[in-house]
């Protein structure tokens, strides 16, 4: 039991962490995208958030933005360094924060 309970803190604990880095890099990419027009990327950074890993479609389906809008917003945030394309294909992509 003694052995179960260190496993399940010491899980608890790297999941407070990774949290902890995501909420940094969503200040961080806020900051980022200070200069971006509109609130498209507050909305893509909440959703990276939500889901750490997503498609353009469920940005899409996520924020309201069109799926040109969702494309576009995940291709320039990878500009700046924030998010990363994990898929390496050309369609069906999927995004993650770059934390």
């Amino acid at each position: 039991m003694r052995t179960w309970c260190g496993a399940v803190a010491t899980g608890c604990e790297e999941g407070f962490r990774t949290v902890r880095r995501l909420m940094n890099w969503a200040d961080q990419a806020r900051q980022a995208t200070a200069r971006i027009k509109g609130g498209n990327a507050a909305l893509a950074i909440d959703a990276l958030v939500a889901h750490p890993v997503l498609s353009a479609m469920a940005l899409e389906s996520t924020t309201g933005l069109s799926r040109d809008t969702a494309e576009r917003l995940l291709v320039r945030l990878k500009g700046l360094g924030l998010i990363r394309e994990v898929t390496g294909g050309k369609r069906f992509r999927l995004w993650t924060a770059a934390v």
